[in-house]
């Protein structure tokens, strides 16, 4: 015995809704089956994340942030800025927080100038809102001493108050090996 489906019967609300569907959204799921879209209706989904060129990613593997510089002709693999991986695979990789981003630019920041993040020495410019200080020393605990003041700040604090504004190897007001 042959079984037959039949058409379902549904209400003219239902029919509009669909003829709706078919006219605004069929195109783009592009080569999605329908039963891709009835298991993703029926079950939930999961949406590929969309990389571009700039966006900023984390490898958990290798605990790397990084920013995508290109692509590979297949699409699967990102170039990236980093020293040590110059490409990742896309299962491996997941887009960074502001936070990470925020982490790794100012590591990034302080790589370019030869530093460890915020390694302070003595005759670095910081700015805050109240002006320019100078660093003046720096202790064996790790606490700095700015110019005119006695009072000894973190890193913690000095990173909440100052911005670098100078360090003191790429000073222009002050000779050195004279």
């Amino acid at each position: 015995m042959e079984k037959t489906l039949k058409k379902p019967v549904i209400t003219r609300e239902q029919a509009e809704a669909i003829e709706h569907f078919k006219k605004e959204h069929q195109e783009k799921l592009g080569d999605m089956s329908l039963r891709e879209f009835y298991d993703a209706l029926r079950f939930g989904y999961e949406v590929e994340p969309d990389y571009k060129v700039g966006d900023w990613i984390y490898q958990e593997a290798t605990k790397t942030i990084a920013k995508i510089t290109g692509f590979n002709s297949e699409g699967d693999r990102f170039n990236i800025d980093h020293k040590k991986i110059v490409s990742v695979h896309i299962s491996t990789i997941r887009h960074a927080t502001p936070k990470e981003i925020a982490i790794e630019k100012e590591r990034i920041f302080f790589e370019n100038h030869g530093r460890k993040p915020w390694e302070l020495k003595f005759d670095d410019i910081l700015r805050s809102s109240f002006g320019i200080d100078k660093v003046w020393h720096v202790h064996d605990d790790g606490r700095i001493e700015l110019s005119g003041s006695s009072e000894k700040f973190t890193i913690s604090a000095i990173k909440e108050m100052y911005r670098v504004a100078c360090f003191a190897h790429e000073r222009l007001d002050v000779k050195t090996n004279e």
